[in-house]
């Protein structure tokens, strides 16, 4: 007999779950000075300016106005940065094979990320995008994890119940906040133990 609040549904973030994610990486592969990589990091990934794009308050044009409003970069290399930063956004293999897994199991599957409109829209093409019922991006809705209202859309959106799901993310506060909702929880890293987690809950 099936427990009465066995996880039985899966949630997956994107950005260091399912795709890599390293500003570190980006950074390197600007074709500038290590001091201009600097001004990159301060002004672009680490500005709250991020987060409002993240949430679709502002829209990449804006946040490329306002960045070289505020800083010595220029447009042009900005947009080239937003643009490598997307480029870097490639699959985890093994992050796909288990979703292809899960599917084939039956297993209902759904996304929920926080990502800008603009950068969900260039790597939505990847395959294993088809393999979700669901997909909520901050973007599209408005707001951002661990804001407990992105839980809320998903859960509603989709007719979920949180105690039948298992959250799949890489940030210690987003799970904070899914542990909050009544969420079962995974805090990822990409590691076999991991993947292994995932098998165990959802395929067992």
């Amino acid at each position: 007999m099936e427990e009465k609040n066995k996880a039985t549904t899966a949630i997956f973030d994107l950005g260091n779950v399912m795709l890599s994610w390293d500003v570190e990486q980006i950074l390197a592969s600007l074709p500038f000075t290590a001091a201009v990589k600097e001004e990159f990091r301060t002004h672009i990934f680490l500005d709250p300016m991020w987060l409002d794009w993240d949430s679709g308050t502002i829209s990449e044009a804006e946040l490329v106005e306002l960045i070289s409003e505020r800083s010595p970069l220029e447009k042009k290399s900005i947009e080239g940065a937003l643009l490598a930063a997307k480029q870097s956004l490639t699959p985890f293999a093994e992050s796909v094979a288990v979703l292809h897994e899960l599917s084939q199991a039956g297993v209902p599957l759904f996304c929920l990320s926080n990502m800008p409109v603009e950068m969900y829209e260039y790597i939505k093409h990847y395959d294993f995008f088809e393999l979700f019922d669901g997909i909520v991006i901050s973007g599209r809705v408005g707001c951002i994890k661990p804001d407990p209202r992105i839980f809320h859309i998903l859960l509603t959106r989709f007719n979920l119940a949180a105690e039948r799901c298992l959250f799949i993310d890489d940030s210690p506060a987003n799970i904070v906040q899914a542990q909050k909702i009544g969420l079962h929880n995974l805090h990822f890293k990409q590691s076999k133990p991991c993947y292994e987690t995932i098998r165990a809950t959802l395929l067992a």
